[in-house]
């Protein structure tokens, strides 16, 4: 296997383990939202200010990831 093929092959197992973390962390997160609602229920406008902040991490996690080839002209 040539090197960069295996450069390739790491980059693309790294990406994996990095998504399925983030995964992770967002099951543990609502996991934990849900929890928080049954504890606190009348802090519920706590709650919806993080999940609106959260919404946007997937689209920047991803921006930072996987960067997009800029237009050469």
């Amino acid at each position: 296997m040539s090197t960069a093929m295996s450069h390739r092959l790491n980059l693309e197992t790294n990406l994996g383990q990095i998504s399925q973390l983030l995964g992770q962390l967002f099951v543990t997160f609502f996991i934990l939202a849900f929890y928080f609602l049954q504890v606190f229920p009348k802090e519920e406008y706590i709650l919806n200010m993080i999940l609106n902040q959260a919404a946007f991490l997937p689209g920047a996690w991803m921006d930072v990831l996987i960067p997009q080839r800029l237009p050469l002209h």
